[in-house]
């Protein structure tokens, strides 16, 4: 069984984003370098540092706890001492450069994408490996947690109290303390972006499942299992195209989609309306939509004796994937 981030160094991110840099701006940007931390945990302790709100930092994209990432963020600069406290920063686990000025915050909308650098580890062999173009965009792992699918289906299903229930966060059970019968109240107790993320998760979870069924009409060449089914890899040349986010005004143009997308709904125990919610209408999403395909740039791999593993070798990987894809997919498709 091959193995991915034995070590930190193993797994390498660095952002790529659109920075207007100014001779005087607002905002001081900054190259945020971390490791063994996710970006929020990162900008926490800054924020603590600084004795500033967490709101006066802007970023991107979030980066994954595992592996060593850089990212750019952006400080308010409110105060003439700020430049000053980030010179003097030290942290075991982060590492900040100041890079120059920008006249606004960075933001979701300058990230282009991500640089990545992956060591696989404990392979018997150098197997076969393509020269990747495409790959499946499947949603991995980390975009679901533990529970948020459950949580996200639970509101579709109106059923407050069992989302409370599932979430069991302190802010819901304090409000819970004071009216035990207001759930809808103590639901919104929770931050607006993380009540989002449990809908966003039931999105990306019917995603998944209709990409597999579709490629599954196909021939494939293997199944991966995760928490919430299989991925499902084609071995053929797929040009790519566009799959639904489900949300309550998503028109489908192709009928086998529907009927797949109708099929995953019914099995879930939701309709395509559910996801107009009337009680917490700030939740209601109408949809998008999301490649099929993530083309992989600059692709390039080398086999080397595995120093970790007797006997075995390792595979190095390097590659662009624009935002919002999953590099664990490439390593899923090729290595299983």
């Amino acid at each position: 069984m091959y193995n991915i981030k034995q070590i930190t160094a193993d797994f390498v991110v660095d952002e790529v984003s659109k920075l207007d840099l100014v001779p005087q701006g607002n905002f001081l940007i900054y190259e945020l370098k971390k490791k063994n931390c996710n970006t929020i945990q990162a900008l926490q302790e800054i924020a603590k540092y600084l004795r500033i709100p967490l709101k006066f930092l802007g970023f991107a994209g979030l980066k994954d706890k595992h592996g060593i990432t850089t990212q750019f963020i952006s400080i308010k600069k409110s105060y003439a001492r700020i430049l000053f406290e980030v010179s003097q920063f030290k942290s075991e686990l982060i590492e900040l450069e100041l890079v120059g000025e920008l006249e606004n915050p960075i933001s979701l909308g300058d990230l282009l994408g991500n640089r990545f650098t992956v060591v696989v580890r404990n392979l018997e062999s150098d197997i076969s490996v393509l020269d990747l173009k495409l790959v499946e965009n499947y949603f991995d792992e980390q975009r679901f947690s533990t529970k948020n699918p459950d949580v996200g289906l639970a509101i579709l299903k109106k059923d407050f109290k069992l989302a409370c229930e599932i979430a069991n966060e302190h802010c819901i059970n304090n409000a819970l303390k004071k009216n035990p019968t207001d759930f809808v109240g103590a639901f919104k107790k929770i931050p607006l972006k993380t009540r989002l993320i449990y809908i966003h998760s039931v999105q990306s979870l019917i995603f998944n499942k209709l990409l597999a069924r579709i490629i599954s009409d196909n021939e494939h060449s293997k199944e991966v299992d995760y928490s919430f089914g299989k991925f499902i890899f084609s071995d053929e040349k797929i040009e790519n195209f566009k799959l639904p986010l489900v949300g309550f005004a998503t028109e489908y143009l192709d009928s086998d989609v529907k009927d797949h997308a109708c099929e995953i709904l019914n099995e879930m125990g939701i309709k395509q309306t559910s996801f107009a919610i009337r009680s917490m209408p700030e939740l209601s999403v109408v949809g998008d939509e999301r490649d099929a395909f993530i083309e992989v740039k600059d692709f390039s791999f080398e086999f080397l004796d595995d120093e970790r593993n007797n006997d075995k070798k390792k595979c190095v990987l390097k590659f662009f994937l624009n935002k919002g894809a999953y590099a664990t997919m490439i390593v899923k498709k090729l290595f299983g």
